[in-house]
């Protein structure tokens, strides 16, 4: 429909109509060409841990993807279609397009250009009909070592711990490492923190190119990242029970609390700093930088706290095949979590949203913004200690409730 709609579109005339009775096909014919080619080219891929990596991750990319698309039709609203001249004329030579742009040179009497263009269509089906033979003889005739062990990966997995050379010793230097391990491997994990990381630098960036951002929008990345503190337990699913098996005592509790709490902030400080240091630039507001870094150590340091807190009250399970977070019957439960977690941390962040909005409107603007990188980092600090000393003798407790609740999945 879209290749027939497209040819009435630029069809004039008889010729450029004969031609699009060929055009057509030929653009349908290499768009499934190519499909097929690529999922032959990906099979054994597409079996693989790696590829299931990217099956999860795909959802990102839609989003990701719905972001340009608003960020261009906002910008083709205000300056019109005329934008797309020039892109359009470089797409008209490559295939399959090019087919469609032929019809369009025939139009036009160009008819030697419209030659050229369906040729370039027909050229790229014949490749991609080799390409797609190729592949699948390959599939059918040679072994798939996938499964096989590979002394190069077994060699690259051994030297993989030099990261445990630069994390702390004992207990909390095991657990970050875990944990970051984690954010790696984990295909769930790994899509909640891709997700949060291109969502917090999307919102304040974007808006700011528009023009309708503010310099307080880098926020929004210190808390999408803060989430992932909740529910530390349910990433665990029903392997808790090796950790339960180490915890005997609250100081056991804490340290543990501590170290994922530790392992976060090596990834979500300096992207948060970047967030706003990057918003500010494009804002040009650099006066206000100290201010906005203070407020976003402080409102991680809200969500680290209150994180681990909802990580020890209110433990689900993260089911570890399909696409759901949740285990059937826990939604409520993980929506009192998260939602709730997110309304205390910015209640706990009002001392410091109060001394910013003082220092606005009662003590000069930004002469006194500097005075909130110092106190929100500090507050930061004592804050996320609060709420790991908080929720440590809660862990210790209910060990065996907590296991339950994440091995649902």
């Amino acid at each position: 429909c879209v290749l027939v709609g497209s040819v009435v579109a630029v069809a004039h005339g008889g010729t450029a109509y004969v031609l699009s009775v060929l055009a057509v096909p030929l653009a349908l014919l290499v768009c499934v060409a190519l499909a097929r080619a690529v999922a032959a080219a990906n099979l054994r891929l597409l079996s693989s841990r790696k590829g299931r990596d990217l099956a999860v991750l795909s959802g990102l990319v839609i989003a990701i993807g719905a972001q340009v698309v608003n960020f261009g039709a906002q910008r083709l609203g205000s300056g019109g279609l005329g934008q797309l001249d020039g892109p359009a004329q470089v797409l008209a030579w490559i295939p399959p397009a090019s087919a469609i742009g032929a019809v369009h040179s025939a139009s036009e009497g160009s008819y030697g250009t419209a030659v050229l263009q369906l040729a370039l269509s027909a050229a790229a089906l014949a490749g991609l009909l080799a390409l797609w033979s190729r592949h699948l003889t390959r599939l059918m005739t040679s072994p798939d070592g996938s499964t096989l062990p590979s002394a190069e990966g077994a060699a690259k997995e051994r030297n993989s711990t030099g990261l445990a050379r630069l994390l702390p010793g004992g207990r909390t230097g095991t657990v970050m490492e875990r944990s970051l391990r984690y954010v790696w491997r984990d295909p769930k994990t790994k899509a909640a923190w891709v997700t949060s990381l291109a969502i917090g630098l999307i919102v304040p960036v974007f808006n700011s190119v528009q023009g309708t951002g503010s310099i307080y929008f880098s926020c929004f990345a210190a808390g999408m990242l803060g989430v992932q503190m909740y529910n530390q337990f349910g990433q665990d699913t029903s392997a808790f029970w090796m950790v339960a098996l180490t915890i005997s005592s609250t100081r056991d509790a804490y340290v543990e609390l501590r170290a994922r709490a530790l392992a976060l902030l090596v990834i979500t400080l300096p992207y948060a700093t970047l967030v706003t240091v990057v918003t500010t630039a494009l804002i040009g507001d650099w006066p206000k930088l100290p201010e906005v870094l203070g407020m976003s150590f402080a409102l991680l340091g809200a969500m680290l706290a209150t994180g681990a807190w909802t990580s020890a009250r209110f433990p689900y399970s993260i089911p570890q095949e399909g696409y759901k977070n949740v285990a059937p019957g826990q939604s409520g439960l993980a929506a009192a979590a998260v939602v709730g977690g997110m309304v205390s941390a910015a209640l706990l962040c009002a001392p410091v949203i109060a001394l910013a909005i003082w220092a606005n409107v009662s003590a000069g603007g930004d002469e006194w913004s500097w005075v909130l990188l110092p106190v929100g980092a500090v507050y930061g600090g004592v804050i996320t200690v609060a709420g790991l000393r908080l929720a440590a003798p809660r862990t210790a407790r209910q060990l065996p409730e907590i296991l339950t609740a994440v091995s649902k999945g």
